[in-house]
């Protein structure tokens, strides 16, 4: 598995053909929002970017769970 892992290689973000919305925990210290923004940045077609107030990398904490439910029922809904 870990080896795999390193060996994985990843697309561009400029090579991504589709909008992406960007969910982010704005209290993550493992992966802070910063560098998840500069990633979206490069995307062609950058959707957008929800901050879940309040939480961490694993965002089960309120508000921001509910904002991402929020999210993706908003992304859902646009799609269909």
């Amino acid at each position: 598995f870990l080896a795999s892992y390193l060996r994985f290689q990843h697309a561009a973000p400029e090579s991504v053909q589709v909008p992406v919305t960007l969910a982010h925990p704005a209290d993550d210290r493992w992966t802070p929002p910063h560098l998840s923004l500069r990633v979206h940045g490069r995307l062609p077609h950058p959707g957008p970017v929800v901050m879940l107030d309040r939480c961490g990398h694993f965002p089960v904490e309120e508000p921001g769970v509910s904002a991402l439910l929020g999210a993706v029922a908003a992304l859902a809904r646009d799609l269909g």
